[in-house]
């Protein structure tokens, strides 16, 4: 390095290059980030223009780099090439907008709509841009905001734990119910399908997708307790595929109706977030959550509850929870807890715990909701 330094400096050059990519790629390994700083080192002693290239991405961008040398400048076409994935930047931090939508306030995003800038590549390359030149600049990262959803116009609709496959499982009344009342967006909020102590059968899992198909609404689910295991998942698509015991690795001439079952099986398993946020019509938000992840015995007090969840949350946003089959509102609170689509099972009989059943909460365009109670 300083033989190559000293011969560009004999030679003139007022600007050096450092190709940082395969450093950056190797960043857990001591002897490359040292590398790395010796050659940053020499550049600076140089007194020529550095030049960084094939690392301008958050991926690959480290702070103490830009740190060394603030005078740097930087080249290179990530934040095309991810806005061409549909990958923005947020900072250091990358949103997924196959997945969601982001609101952003950016000079490149400031009065654009949400689905321009979260979905038309041009645009989502002009916000990461910008935002990589605030990084790069030291400038204050402009918020973004990422909803998973945004609704733009119709009902939301939000039902959990039906706990498909078993016995008390009541979702065919479940959705009868949402063909009545015709939402166009539906949040199933976790424990869809009961994998742990379920009994799966072809005729029910592909009556349930086929019936659920029908109701014509933009299903958003979420994972539970019971749907979450792809072990157990793994099992019942198993169950499906194969027609004779033992299960042999090959398929056995399977039919239309069990690949379609299997298969939609598996869309809605990918689909399925630990979490979603929804930006409603009105501008307001709303959060779903199953409610396993507050790690309460599901027989747990309500103030006990109440408490994890005002750690959890944003005053200003709607809550939803299940997963604890009792049925709870405080519009004050903008809390929301759903009770179940499943009647007693033989656990809850024997712990003396009545669950209860039917709630569906529906959210309207104006961002007023209503919990319409079951028993």
């Amino acid at each position: 390095m300083e033989l190559d330094l000293q011969w560009l400096r004999r030679l003139g050059f007022g600007q050096v290059a450092l190709h940082a990519t395969e450093y950056v790629l190797s960043r857990d390994d001591e002897l490359s980030m040292k590398l790395m700083g010796v050659a940053l080192t020499k550049m600076k002693e140089l007194g020529a223009q550095p030049l960084i290239i094939g690392i301008a991405s958050p991926r690959s961008l480290s702070y103490e780099l830009y740190k060394a040398i603030p005078e740097a400048s930087y080249a290179g076409m990530s934040w095309l090439l991810d806005a061409k994935r549909y990958v923005a930047y947020h900072g250091t931090y990358l949103l997924d907008l196959k997945r969601g939508v982001m609101e952003c306030d950016c000079a490149a995003c400031l009065n654009k709509p949400i689905p321009q800038i979260s979905g038309r590549i041009e645009d989502i390359a002009e916000h990461n841009l910008a935002q990589l030149n605030s990084l790069l600049n030291l400038r204050e990262i402009e918020a973004v905001k990422f909803f998973d959803v945004m609704i733009e116009r119709g009902l939301t609709a939000a039902v959990t734990c039906l706990h498909v496959l078993t016995p008390q499982s009541l979702w065919e009344s479940c959705l009868e119910r949402l063909s009545e009342i015709e939402p166009k967006y539906l949040v199933l909020v976790g424990d869809t399908f009961d994998y742990e102590r379920g009994d799966p059968t072809l005729w029910e899992i592909e009556t349930f997708m086929r019936e659920l198909r029908d109701l014509g609404t933009e299903v958003i689910p979420l994972l539970g307790c019971s749907d979450s295991n792809p072990m157990k998942l793994l099992e019942v698509m198993r169950n499906v595929l194969f027609r004779d015991e033992p299960i042999r690795p090959q398929l056995l001439n399977p039919s239309k109706i069990r690949s379609d079952a299997a298969r939609d099986l598996l869309a809605l398993y990918g689909a399925s977030k630990e979490k979603v946020t929804l930006k409603l019509a009105d501008g307001s938000v709303a959060t779903f959550e199953h409610g396993h992840g507050l790690r309460l015995d599901r027989n747990a007090e309500l103030e006990s509850i109440l408490a994890k969840l005002q750690y959890r949350r944003d005053p200003e946003t709607l809550y939803v929870i299940g997963h604890f089959h009792r049925s709870f509102f405080d519009r004050r609170m903008k809390t929301v807890m759903l009770g179940s689509w499943q009647t007693q099972t033989p656990e809850e009989e024997r712990a003396g715990f009545a669950p209860d059943i039917t709630d569906i909460l529906v959210i309207d365009e104006d961002g007023s909701f209503e919990l319409q109670r079951g028993q």
